[in-house]
């Protein structure tokens, strides 16, 4: 990754940090590296969705975060 990173701060419920530690060890990257990914994720569905043209937001399962490595 090129592009600049910068520092976002943010709060989550434990239990999710404990998930996010998880998968990251599972799949051996960083937790910054699932968070970055996760979310790319999630802003590419919501792209997919709004070039769809529909009039409702998208519903995100409750674990939207899977890797695709």
């Amino acid at each position: 990754m090129n592009e600049k990173l910068v520092i976002i701060s943010l709060r989550i419920p434990e239990s999710l940090a404990e998930e996010i530690d998880s998968l990251a060890k599972e799949h051996g990257i960083s937790r910054s590296e699932l968070i970055r990914k996760a979310i790319r994720l999630y802003i590419e569905k919501l792209e997919e969705y709004r070039d769809k043209a529909t009039s409702e937001p998208p519903k995100p399962p409750e674990r939207f975060v899977k890797l695709y490595i």
